[in-house]
């Protein structure tokens, strides 16, 4: 069942224009990324489905409204997609906001208070780290980006809602078995950065006493890497009351602080980078962020892995495909915007340059002409001078 309402709806406390009952109502949610329907109806149904209107479906996640855009008409059908209420913060501009040392919740608040007009949008978040950032000439659909970003988290949307949750999902004890035979099953690796032994380099060149590392996690070839690690270790803490520095305390700590970043660095890449796809119902799956433990026949591992992307058909109320990994997930926009960010610097720094440039030369040029408006030339064979008075000898500016 899914309801239409006007474009400038709300609050969705009626049953809209009409009740639609469509072939297809497919929903397709991502981590950090996509949140759109598709749907397919009858062709009756077009006045209904039209840009900028705005239609609610059930979904796993209560009652969601969708902005509908581009419907295709094809005989006697027509489909549509809709993106998540949540996308309308692309149409909200922000000049110049600065936040300054706020919580994710105070930052999301700020943000939302600053764009050009009023919002339709709350904000919440539970994360609370203290962080600061500056957004100039940004949608607040970019300026949530940045803040997830800076802070971390996974979005969180819920029609007018927009959020930042610390964590999501659960871990519901699901187990799937990937084996030689597993045909159902998309499968991805990428071990481009797996290392089971290490060689870490800190400052100066310094190694450690025992000079490598190695994983709990073997395979059947050796993955050895030499790592460099940046290392921020004060001197001025290693000093005695005289400013002379504590050479062995402060050695024992580049190497403490060395150990433990090459510990950390081994256990996040002992294990190779996993995708799976599957275009079926898993039981026990409720949401994105849920974790599935993966035992990968061949290697005789267990990966953990979290949900990644879900699509959920509306009317069958189940999923279709399921998406999991080991990866992070980010903002499919936020490189984008950061390169955005990194070109309008460049440009604009070039174009202060270039406006200095000229300022000063036209500067220069109209005290050469000032100074030798009245001017005499003098031509001696082998040079020409520009003097500004007679004989040359006499003259305050020259030129040749």
């Amino acid at each position: 069942m899914i309801k239409v309402y006007d474009a400038d709806e709300r609050l969705f406390d009626h049953n809209g224009l009409k009740i639609l009952h469509p072939n297809k109502a497919e929903v397709f949610i991502e981590d950090n990324g996509d949140y759109y329907i598709t749907i397919e109806s009858s062709i009756e149904d077009l006045p209904y489905l039209q840009e900028g209107m705005i239609i609610r479906a059930k979904t796993r996640w209560g009652e969601q409204g969708f902005r509908l855009t581009n419907p295709e008409k094809k005989n006697t059908k027509v489909s549509v997609k809709g993106y998540h209420l949540w996308k309308d913060s692309q149409n909200y501009v922000i000049v110049d906001s600065n936040v300054v040392d706020k919580n994710c919740n105070d930052a999301l608040d700020h943000l939302n208070s600053a764009c050009d007009v009023g919002t339709p949008f709350t904000t919440i978040s539970d994360i609370t780290r203290i962080n600061s950032t500056r957004v100039i000439r940004k949608s607040l659909e970019e300026a949530i980006s940045i803040v997830v970003e800076k802070w971390g988290g996974h979005l969180y949307r819920d029609n007018w809602v927009i959020g930042v949750k610390e964590t999501i999902g659960a871990d519901r004890g699901i187990v799937i078995k990937y084996g030689k035979n597993s045909t159902d099953i998309e499968v991805k690796e990428n071990w481009d950065n797996v290392v089971t032994k290490i060689l870490p380099v800190g400052y100066d060149g310094i190694t450690l006493p025992e000079v490598y590392l190695e994983s709990a996690m073997q395979y059947s070839i050796p993955y050895t890497k030499v790592i460099k690690f940046d290392q921020d270790i004060n001197q001025d803490d290693y000093k005695d009351e005289d400013g002379n520095l504590k050479e062995d305390e402060y050695r024992e700590a580049l190497i403490s602080d060395l150990r433990t970043q090459a510990i950390a660095y081994l256990e996040e890449n002992q294990y190779f980078k996993c995708n799976y796809k599957v275009k079926a119902h898993i039981e026990g799956v409720v949401d994105l962020g849920d974790v599935i433990v993966v035992e990968h026949e061949k290697l005789g591992i267990k990966i953990t892995t979290n949900v990644i992307s879900l699509k959920y058909d509306c009317i069958r109320d189940k999923y279709t495909e399921i998406e999991f990994g080991n990866f992070k997930t980010q903002l499919k926009d936020l490189v984008k915007t950061i390169k955005g960010d990194t070109k309008e610097q460049i440009s604009s720094a070039n174009e202060v340059v270039k406006v200095t440039l000229e300022n000063e030369l036209n500067e220069a040029t109209s005290k050469i002409w000032g100074k030798l408006g009245n001017s005499y030339v003098i031509y001696e064979g082998d040079r020409i001078l520009v003097v500004d008075s007679l004989p040359k000898e006499k003259a305050t500016n020259v030129m040749m």
